[in-house]
């Protein structure tokens, strides 16, 4: 589909997500005739570089995540509405919880512009039962419920689950929301390499260190495999997050390097390769959009074990491309990986598997296209 003439803004929290999540897309939209902004908090040279040179403009705009600070947050909504209204987009698209919240507000103010919502994953407003919390919940989906029912507004969700909480308390039209699977994985970019019995399989947990990724269930875990002299290394690769407010700090992350039951390699840009390294991928989490982590992992033939909730059930089904274990369960953890680390055979079929349906449901090609079409349904509009 060709559009020239027309100009979208995609608006993220950090440009270091835009470039692992969304680059791919920004490239196939440039190559459509799409004239691209992306507006987003840039940590320094490295991304918006690569990013810039993939035919993107990149337009500064700082964010707090993970907290709500209400003049700083303002700030973001007075940024963004500058912004809409100096460039007069076609097509707004906001990713992420803040983008999308103050996003959609700023957008009240530029009436030519469509707006796409893509909420991947709820996240600690949603998961967090504290009394604070839920107050701000129930004032972001007040928000959300005024600023989603606008007739040239779609809403992404990356699972059924989300979609059907969005259709049955927002009150949002049907027709205004749309169930689209993660962001795409190219599986070209992925190998399946086929590592057979060795002395110690290799578990890997590709994951910013936050408590709601399970990442205290894992260490749990890893420490009842050791004691049992299970033949499993269990590595996690991921940093802290200081703006999340689940994260580990910095004291914590040494003191669990020092005890040894988990390798720590810090964050790395080298996802597929680690995988390559890796007999199982590993993923405890409390509560997910989709987790691209999982889809990468499958991409790359590796059987998963993960949590039975939402987002990480969307991509693997118990038994056929991995095992799922209950929430908040190191016992179960360690069993399964336990079960994996023990049986190649098992692994090798788990694996087969999991490519095969990235190949089929979770490719860019499929993403790309659906996301695409709803471009184009609000450019007619």
């Amino acid at each position: 589909m060709n559009v020239p003439g027309k100009k979208l803004i995609l608006v993220v929290g950090e440009d270091w997500h835009f470039v692992t999540h969304r680059l791919e897309f920004g490239r196939h939209l440039v190559r459509q005739g799409w004239e691209v902004l992306v507006a987003t908090r840039v940590n320094g040279d490295e991304h918006r570089a690569r990013i810039e040179a993939a035919g993107l403009r990149v337009v500064p705009m700082p964010v707090e995540r993970g907290r709500l600070l209400a003049w700083r947050d303002a700030r973001y909504l007075w940024r963004l509405f500058r912004l809409y209204r100096r460039e007069r987009p076609t097509i707004v698209h906001h990713v992420a919880m803040k983008p999308v919240l103050y996003g959609s507000l700023a957008a009240l103010g530029c009436r030519r512009a469509s707006v796409v919502n893509t909420l991947a994953g709820l996240g600690h407003l949603f998961t967090s039962e504290r009394k604070r919390v839920r107050l701000v919940r129930r004032a972001v989906l007040a928000v959300f419920r005024r600023c989603f029912a606008r007739e040239r507004t779609r809403v992404i969700l990356q699972n059924a689950e989300d979609f059907a909480l969005f259709r049955e308390f927002l009150g949002a039209r049907a027709g205004n929301l749309r169930l689209v699977r993660g962001a795409g994985v190219d599986p070209a970019r992925h190998r399946v390499v086929a590592h057979g019995p060795r002395a110690e399989a290799v578990a890997v947990m590709a994951s910013r260190l936050l408590r709601d990724k399970g990442v205290m269930d894992l260490i749990e875990a890893a420490r009842r495999l050791r004691a049992g002299r299970v033949p499993l290394r269990v590595r996690i690769v991921g940093g802290t997050d200081p703006d999340n407010p689940t994260s580990l700090t910095t004291e914590e992350l040494e003191a669990l390097r020092s005890e040894g039951a988990v390798e720590f390699t810090g964050a790395r840009p080298d996802v597929a390769e680690i995988y390559a390294a890796a007999d199982v991928a590993v993923l405890p989490s409390y509560r997910e959009g989709l987790p691209r982590a999982l889809i990468e992992a499958a991409a790359s033939g590796l059987p998963i074990v993960t949590t039975d909730t939402s987002g990480c059930r969307e991509v693997v089904a118990h038994g056929e491309n991995g095992l799922l274990v209950p929430v908040r369960d190191p016992g179960a953890l360690a069993e399964a990986l336990r079960t994996l680390a023990l049986d190649p055979a098992l692994r090798a079929r788990l694996g087969a598997a999991g490519r095969k349906r990235v190949e089929q449901e979770f490719s860019q090609a499929i993403v790309f296209a659906e996301i695409a079409a709803i471009y184009a349904e609000l450019a007619r509009a």
